[in-house]
C-alpha cells in the first residue's frame, strides 16, 4: 500500500504540475495578445492624439506608452515560452510517472493471476490423485467452431477466470513500454539540439589501381548549437583550398565534392579548428603508354602475393623514386605487413 501510495502521489503532483503550466503559458500568451492589440491601437490612433494636444507633449506621453506596451509584449512572450520549456518537462514527468503506474498495476494482475493459478494447480492435482484422470479447461477445436457459425451465426464458450486474469498485464506493459521509450527519444533529441555541433569529415577512394574514378571528399557537423568551418585541401584535378562553413547560409549541414586523387598520387585532407579529421594520400606515379595509364610504383604482398601500392620507399642516391628499398605498402587485402621481416621477400 505504501509503494502505491507514493506511485499515487506522484502520478498526481505531475498531473498537477502539468495544469499548472498549461495555465500559466495560456494567461502570458493573452497577455502578449492583448498587449499587442493595445499596441496597435495605440499606433492607430496616434495621429489624431498629437493634433488634439500639445505635440510635444503628445508625443512623449505616446511614445512612454508604447516603450511601455512593447517591454509588456516582449516580458510576456518571454515568460511563455519559458513555460512552454517547463510543460514539456513536466509532459515527460507525467508520462513517467504513467508508465511506472502502469507497470505497477501490471505487477499487482500478475501476483493476482499467479496466485489464482497456484490455488487452481493445487486442485487438478488433487482431482488427479482422486479421479485418476488430468481436468483441463475445455477449448473448442476448428471443427465445433465451425459448426455453430454455420448453425446459428456465433459459438461461445467460458474462458477460465485464470485466463482472464492474465488479460490486462500485457497491454499495461506495452504502453508502459511505449510511452518510456517515447520519453527517452524525446529528451535525447532535446539534449541533441541544444548540445555543441560536432564537425566530421570522410574521403572516398576507389580502389588504389583504379585511376579513372574520381573519389568524394565531405564534412558535416551534427544537430546541434554553433557552426564550424572546415579547411579542405585536394591535389590534382579540380584541387585547391576550399573554406567551408556548416550549417551554410541554405541551413544544410553537409558539404561536398569529386576530386581525381589517383592521378600523380593525388591527396586530399580536411581540417576543422587545426584537427585534422580526414586525409587521404594516393601513393605512386603514373605511367602513359599511350593506350592506358598504369601504377609503376606497386610490389608484391609477401603475405597474400597481390599487387599492392608502394607508400614509402627509403631514399637513393639517385632521383628515382622507385628504386629505393621497399618501406611500406598499403595491402588491398588488409595484410598486416611487417617489412623489416619481409623486406627480402618483396620485389617489384
Amino acid at each position: 500500500m505504501g509503494r502505491m501510495s507514493n506511485i499515487l502521489r506522484t502520478l498526481r503532483g505531475a498531473e498537477s504540475e502539468v495544469e499548472r503550466l498549461e495555465r500559466e503559458v495560456a494567461r502570458w500568451t493573452t497577455e502578449a495578445e492583448n498587449r499587442r492589440r493595445e499596441l496597435a491601437d495605440l499606433e492607430r490612433d496616434s495621429g489624431a492624439a498629437v493634433l488634439a494636444h500639445d505635440p510635444a507633449s503628445a508625443v512623449r506621453e505616446l511614445t512612454i506608452r508604447q516603450m511601455d506596451l512593447r517591454t509588456w509584449i516582449v516580458g510576456a512572450q518571454g515568460a511563455s515560452a519559458a513555460a512552454e520549456e517547463q510543460l514539456v518537462l513536466a509532459r515527460w514527468d507525467l508520462d513517467e510517472a504513467r508508465a511506472v503506474e502502469m507497470r505497477d498495476q501490471a505487477a499487482k494482475f500478475t501476483a493476482t493471476a499467479e496466485a489464482h493459478q497456484a490455488k487452481v494447480t493445487t486442485l487438478l492435482a488433487q482431482l488427479r490423485e482422486l479421479d485418476g484422470v488430468d481436468y483441463v479447461p475445455f477449448e473448442p477445436s476448428k471443427e465445433d467452431i465451425q459448426s455453430g457459425m454455420f448453425n446459428d451465426g456465433h459459438f461461445s464458450w467460458e474462458v477460465p477466470h485464470g485466463t482472464v486474469l492474465w488479460d490486462p498485464v500485457q497491454p499495461l506493459l506495452d504502453e508502459a513500454s511505449r510511452l518510456e521509450q517515447r520519453v527517452a527519444a524525446e529528451r535525447a533529441a532535446a539534449a541533441r539540439a541544444v548540445a555543441p555541433v560536432v564537425p566530421t569529415a570522410s574521403i572516398l577512394v576507389p580502389a588504389w589501381d583504379d585511376v579513372d574514378s574520381e573519389s568524394q571528399v565531405s564534412c558535416r557537423i551534427s544537430e546541434g548549437v554553433g557552426s564550424a568551418t572546415f579547411e579542405v585541401s585536394t591535389s590534382g584535378q579540380y584541387g585547391g583550398i576550399e573554406v567551408v562553413t556548416l550549417p551554410d547560409q541554405d541551413g544544410s549541414r553537409m558539404w561536398g565534392k569529386r576530386v581525381k586523387l589517383q592521378a600523380g598520387g593525388g591527396s586530399a585532407k580536411v581540417t576543422c579548428g587545426g584537427a585534422v579529421l580526414a586525409r587521404e594520400v594516393r601513393p605512386g606515379s603514373l605511367m602513359a603508354n599511350g593506350t592506358q595509364s598504369v601504377w609503376v610504383d606497386y610490389s608484391r604482398c609477401p603475405s597474400c602475393r597481390s599487387t599492392a601500392p608502394v607508400t614509402k620507399r627509403a631514399k637513393t642516391e639517385s632521383s628515382d623514386a622507385t628504386k629505393g628499398a621497399v618501406l611500406a605498402i598499403a595491402c588491398q587485402n588488409g595484410c598486416d605487413v611487417d617489412m623489416t621481416k619481409h623486406a627480402a621477400a618483396i620485389s617489384s
